[in-house]
């Protein structure tokens, strides 16, 4: 199952870097790019926020109603659907009365045109959001139950709109040509994802305010919904930060930031999924020691992909992505860009291990502990770009998300083994390493990098290096990608 979805996340990142190549190929790094990524991130975030009133803690209480009773988990299932679409399309309406002051929210340094063909796009977008919000509800059922096959070929479905987009429209209509399209492929798949899932689940509607598990489920939700606005805040303050910056910087973070989200969701996104609900469903059992064990098999398994992944893009980075960009990008712009690159990998380095620990939270429902964690986070991450924006410019951004989430990493393994006991010395140990090989990495191509032979041969022998040390774990890592089944 994992080296299938994998696969298709290989697939999906395939055409989303097209997208991502020909947006910039056609527009630039420069005003529309900007007001383009800065919409986008806006409705995103808003409707990541509250949706996640349902969606912290559902797959948990799903799998704990389906075990007790198969009739409760289709009355729950339909009362959250019902919940969710209500939500969902009274957010939209909101939105879209309020888009001119959303946009300002997260941008106060940006021009008065800036912000009104922000708000423009951002009423596109919001159109997407009913849909979005029932087909996450049906994607995470699915998963729940192990179909995900469909949950990830309907990821491929948007960039592919949004790369028809760009060849047929884009020149005529402009960046709107790419936002229509982005509504589009989410009706798209929420007309296939219901058809399936018409097929493969039973629901019964029911009103949720009547249903005691919906109400558990918001109750559960309150703790980790608050968690979830303090520690996505870091979205608005950072694209604040960024419209204080010269035009085209917003445009050359997000593309960084992009470009290693790519590689980390390639290397963790299907084996996190799988382990979450993996993980929720050993928790219920109380079956520790066989959580133990999945989550040995899989931390090193992550560790290796991301590695992997990551050495080619760190060694060519410049004449891969100026040969994709073209004349669009300055020379200047992509250093910038690959330096950005370098300082995200940490941070996404943390967040592969982090994210283990912090599902396992969740499956202990452990709410509290998640608000406290997020809150620390948002207050250590504002203090650290507070004190270091006019010492590292735009660079305080990627070393202040490293930190912060330094911090809850530790907060969330603290946690998980006080009240399970799993950590060891083996995972202690290959954190360790794994976090030496990516500051020598990341500290020599940031400082010394600059000279493509030298990066060559340097990254080479920390390569040959690596797989000396570790050799052992490659091997179980290749076979557990490439065998067949579920994780464990």
């Amino acid at each position: 199952m994992v080296s299938l979805l994998n696969l298709l996340v290989v697939m999906r990142v395939l055409l989303s870097l097209t997208f991502q190549v020909l947006i910039l190929r056609i527009f630039g790094a420069g005003f529309q790019t900007d007001t383009y990524y800065l919409s986008l991130t806006a409705v995103e975030f808003l409707n990541a926020l509250i949706l996640g009133f349902i969606l912290d803690f559902y797959i948990p209480i799903y799998n704990d109603v389906k075990a007790r009773n198969l009739e409760g988990a289709k009355k729950f299932l339909g009362s959250v659907l019902l919940l969710g679409g209500c939500m969902e399309i009274i957010i939209a309406l909101v939105l879209f009365i309020a888009s001119k002051e959303v946009v300002k929210i997260f941008a106060t340094g940006f021009t008065e045109e800036k912000i009104q063909m922000s708000s423009r796009l951002f009423r596109i977008y919001v159109f997407s959001i009913p849909f979005s919000g029932i087909n996450a509800i049906l994607n995470a059922t699915l998963n729940a139950n192990f179909f995900m096959f469909i949950t990830y070929l309907t990821t491929l479905f948007p960039p592919l709109f949004n790369i028809i987009s760009v060849f047929f429209f884009a020149k005529k209509v402009g960046i709107e040509a790419i936002v229509y399209s982005y509504v589009i492929s989410f009706i798209f798949n929420f007309l296939i994802l219901f058809f399936y899932s018409s097929k493969k689940l039973e629901w019964k509607f029911q009103n949720p305010f009547k249903n005691k598990e919906v109400l558990n489920l918001l109750k559960q939700g309150i703790p980790t919904r608050i968690a979830a606005v303090l520690y996505n805040f870091k979205e608005p303050i950072t694209t604040n930060a960024l419209s204080f910056f010269p035009t085209g910087y917003l445009t050359i973070y997000k593309y960084a930031l992009r470009i290693i989200a790519i590689i980390f969701e390639i290397t963790n996104s299907p084996i996190l999924n799988i382990f979450y609900v993996k993980a929720s469903q050993l928790v219920s059992e109380n079956k520790i020691d066989e959580l133990k064990q999945t989550l040995l098999s899989t931390m090193g398994t992550n560790t290796f992909l991301f590695i992997f992944s990551l050495i080619p893009f760190v060694i060519a980075f410049d004449k891969i992505f100026g040969l994709l960009f073209g004349a669009k990008v300055s020379p200047d712009q992509l250093t910038l860009m690959f330096r950005l690159f370098l300082l995200l990998v940490l941070f996404y380095l943390v967040l592969s291990y982090e994210m283990f620990f912090m599902y396992i939270t969740y499956a202990l429902k452990s709410g509290l502990k998640v608000l406290w964690i997020a809150a620390t986070f948002i207050i250590f991450f504002s203090f650290l770009l507070f004190i270091g924006r006019n010492h590292l410019g735009i660079y305080i951004l990627p070393v202040a998300l490293f930190l912060s989430q330094s911090s809850n990493a530790v907060q969330y393994i603290t946690h998980v083994n006080k009240k399970l006991s799993i950590i060891d010395y083996k995972i202690a140990g290959s954190m360790f390493k794994t976090f030496t090989i990516v500051f020598i990495i990341t500290g020599f191509n940031i400082f010394w990098g600059y000279n493509f032979f030298n990066r060559i041969l340097f990254n080479m022998a920390l390569i040959i290096l690596w797989a000396t040390l570790g050799w052992s774990d490659m091997r179980k890592s290749a076979q557990y990608i490439l065998r067949k089944g579920e994780i464990g």
